[in-house]
This record gives C-alpha cells, sequence and structure tokens, in this order.
C-alpha cells in the first residue's frame, strides 16, 4: 500500500496517477477518514476514474451491518449548482449509466436508493435527453409474478404528499402512462388502492378555469369495450356504495357527462343496468331532462319496441279507476296514497274526466278534496259503469309550467 498521508495530485489537466496492477487499496482506521480520495480543482476534470476492459471499473463493498456504510459514497459539496454526488454514463446502445443490484434473497432490500435532505430534492433522478425514440428517465423491471416494476412511497403520515408525483409540459403527453402488454384477462394498466373509509383510490383535477377539460378521461377502441368502468364490489347487503361518482361544483357542470359521438347505430351516452327487479338501471334525484322523447322499450312479436310517455305543461300525477252509477249518483273515493302525493285545493282543484261504459243521460262531475262524485244528467237514475283518469298537480309543483331552460340542444342551439 501508498504510505500514510501521500497525496497524488496533478492541477494541469494531466493524470497524476495511474495504476494498472492489482492489489493496491487504500484503508480508512477511524470514522470519517477514506481509504482512497480523490481531487480535482478542474471545471470537466475527475477525482477518481475507474477504467477496466473486463470486470468493473471502480468496484465498492462494505461488509458493516451499520445502516449507514457505503460501498460506494459519492459527495457533491458545493451548496448551488447542478452538480452530482455521482455519475454514472454509457455510450453503448444497450448500456447502463448506473447499474445496481441486491443479491440477497430476502429482507427489505434495494439495488438502488436515493436520499436528499432538501425541501426541494430529489432522491433519485433520471434523464433521458434524446428527443425522438421511447427512451425512459427512470425505467424499472420485476420478473415476481408479485413484484413491483417501479415502486414508490410517501410515508408521511400528514399532509398532502404523492407516492409517484409526475409532471410533463406537453400539450399532447400524458403525466402518466400506464400499459398492459397482455392480450388476455382482465388486469389493469394503472391499478390503485387504499384501505381508508374515505379514500378516493383514484382521483383527476382539472385546474384550468375554462376550456372543455377531463379530470379522469377513459377511452377504449375495442368494439365492445368500456372508457371508464367502474365497480363497488363490496359484498356487505347494506350501504350505498357506487360504481362510478362524478361531482360538479359548477353553476353549469356535469356531474357525469356522457357521450356517444357515432352518427349511426344504436348507441347510448349514458347507459346503467341494475339486475334486482327493485332496482333503477338511472336513477335522478332531482330534475329529469331530455331533448329527445322518453319511452320504455318492450319486448314484442316484432322485437323490441319503443312506447312513449305522455308530455304535459304542467306536472300533474294520474290516477286511473273505475265505479258504477247507483240510481243516477255515486261517490268515488281517491287512493289515499295519491292524496299524499299531490295538492288539492282552490288554487288546484282535481280535474276528473269519466268515460261512460253504459246506457246514461250523460253526467257531470262534483270534485271534492279527497275524491269526486259522478251524477247522471237530467235527474236520470241509471246504473251505468263508467270509467275516469283523475288528474291533480303534484305536491311541490304545482306553478311548474313550460319553464324555459338555457340548454344546448342537439343542433348547437341555445335556448332561451
Amino acid at each position: 500500500m501508498f504510505p500514510d498521508g501521500v497525496t497524488v495530485r496533478n492541477d494541469d489537466g494531466g493524470q497524476a496517477l495511474i495504476i494498472t496492477a492489482t492489489g493496491y487499496q487504500g484503508l480508512g482506521v477511524t470514522s470519517d477518514q477514506y481509504g482512497i480520495t480523490g481531487y480535482t480543482t478542474g471545471t470537466s476534470m475527475i477525482g477518481v476514474r475507474g477504467w477496466a476492459t473486463n470486470g468493473y471499473g471502480v468496484h465498492g463493498q462494505t461488509d458493516s451491518t451499520l445502516a449507514a456504510s457505503t460501498g460506494v459514497s459519492g459527495l457533491a459539496s458545493a451548496t448551488s449548482g447542478a452538480v452530482r454526488g455521482v455519475a454514472g454514463s454509457s455510450l453503448s446502445t444497450s448500456g447502463i449509466g448506473v447499474y445496481g443490484l441486491n443479491t440477497a434473497t430476502s429482507g427489505y432490500t434495494f439495488g438502488v436508493s436515493g436520499g436528499v435532505s432538501s425541501p426541494d430534492g430529489t432522491g433519485v433522478a433520471g434523464l433521458n435527453s434524446a428527443t425522438t425514440g421511447g427512451g425512459a428517465g427512470v425505467r424499472g423491471t420485476t420478473s415476481s409474478t408479485s413484484g413491483y416494476g417501479v415502486y414508490a412511497e410517501g410515508v408521511a403520515s400528514t399532509g398532502t404528499h404523492y407516492g409517484v408525483y409526475s409532471k410533463v409540459t406537453s400539450n399532447q403527453a400524458y403525466a402518466i402512462y400506464g400499459r398492459n402488454n397482455g392480450t388476455t384477462g382482465t388486469s389493469p394498466a394503472i391499478y390503485g388502492t387504499s384501505p381508508s373509509t374515505g379514500a378516493k383510490v383514484t382521483q383527476g383535477y382539472a385546474s384550468a378555469t375554462t376550456g372543455s377539460t377531463y379530470a379522469v378521461y377513459g377511452s377504449a377502441k375495442s368494439t365492445s369495450g368500456t372508457g371508464i368502468y367502474g365497480t363497488a364490489t363490496a359484498t356487505a347487503t347494506s350501504g350505498t356504495t357506487y360504481g362510478a361518482q362524478g361531482v360538479s361544483s359548477s353553476t353549469s357542470g356535469r356531474g357525469v357527462y356522457g357521450n356517444a359521438s357515432a352518427s349511426s347505430g344504436t348507441t347510448y351516452g349514458v347507459c346503467g343496468k341494475a339486475t334486482s327487479a327493485t332496482g333503477y338501471g338511472v336513477y335522478s334525484e332531482g330534475n329529469f331532462a331530455v331533448t329527445g322523447s322518453k319511452s320504455a322499450v318492450v319486448d314484442s312479436s316484432y322485437g323490441p319496441t319503443e312506447v312513449y310517455s305522455e308530455e304535459a305543461t304542467e306536472v300533474w300525477f294520474t290516477e286511473y279507476g273505475g265505479g258504477q252509477l247507483d240510481e243516477g249518483r255515486t261517490w268515488i273515493d281517491l287512493d289515499p296514497d295519491f292524496l299524499e302525493l299531490v295538492t288539492i285545493d282552490q288554487d288546484n282543484p282535481l280535474r276528473v274526466f269519466v268515460q261512460l261504459e253504459g246506457d246514461a243521460r250523460g253526467v257531470y262531475v262534483e270534485p271534492g278534496l279527497d275524491g269526486f262524485e259522478v251524477v247522471e244528467l237530467a235527474g236520470g237514475r241509471s246504473n251505468a259503469r263508467f270509467s275516469f283518469r283523475a288528474m291533480a298537480h303534484r305536491a311541490g309543483y304545482e306553478d311548474r309550467r313550460l319553464r324555459r331552460v338555457d340548454v344546448e340542444l342537439g343542433n348547437g342551439s341555445r335556448h332561451p
């Protein structure tokens, strides 16, 4: 070995010392000492350089079990500038600038680990300076059937932090891109999980205050694919769970928006399905409106057929029924369940339409608050049967009539 205290130095850009044989080593016997130290004052010079035609140009090893022990350590002591504690470079078309390998078969180990103390620092940073191609700044690979190609963890128990944070500046780029090359199966390209009782496993935020932005966007090219699919897999027999939920705080926003842009075919902007006999394929809590027809699709001998809803200028609830005259008159009590849902008073009178089903002189109706009387004309005393239709305003919607709304119709025009 070299004697203690020997320093070999060259400040003129050349090599101070070249060791071509094997067996030389530097030894630091106390803490904070270095076996071999390389030093340079040049702006593009190298303090220590290793070169090998086979094997390792520089190899570091530690046998210590202490957490702070390091086989190879690099330190950039400058307090400013884009300096590097350790830098690796490869000119090979399939080379690796820096390669870390941990051969332990158990334990919480790291092939490469980086750490910083700066509040704006980066533990491990990767850079791909190529302007074309599909290169990667940082890439991770695992062969384990339950492994992680890249694993990130935010260990703080408070604060808004990120296990993985990605950022792009191109208006056509993706901050996070996931790809699953499997041609079969149901495994996802991006998967998230959280044990929190109020967690949002996937959350998107579009911070632009203008424009047609999307917090979460999904697209599928398959002829039977789904752009965005959500499922609530809770097996509990109670609880209000959501396969997919959308929320908007805008005064003209849409909690969930669906658009089937094909100009032909039987397409669905939004499609809902419920297998329960008492369930709802689509449920609206609040007003419900369409610019086209509202219909039920029922099976017939001709195939699925549309049957249409009757529209009205006001909000009515309708009761249907029948009765029979008793010597020219009879009283009909309306169902209490129906009366609970409607308003019947002087300003909102009951409307009744009667259709005779037998021989009589004709009839008129005297409406009440909880029913109506059917009376035969001209003092007739028949016992004819009849059917009726009774209508009353829905409670809470007594004044609703042809309300104007500001919406964009299918032809692109807006009203009013």
